[in-house]
């Protein structure tokens, strides 16, 4: 149990660290957010995209 504890604040220290890293540069972080935002709507589009294009081969 100790030795779980003792990770369990390890992994708030790193946490926290992280957060002070992404924090440090607001535009960087800002320019981030907006990537992973389009890449997963491209990935969605892309998805939706061959599921009609698929839809339609048996007719």
């Amino acid at each position: 149990m100790k030795r779980l504890k003792y990770y369990f604040r390890l992994y708030q220290a790193f946490l926290r660290i992280g957060m002070l890293c992404l924090v440090q540069y607001p535009m960087d972080s800002t320019i981030r957010l907006i990537s992973i935002v389009a890449r997963e709507a491209a990935g969605f589009l892309g998805v939706f995209a061959i599921a009609n294009v698929v839809g339609t081969l048996g007719e």
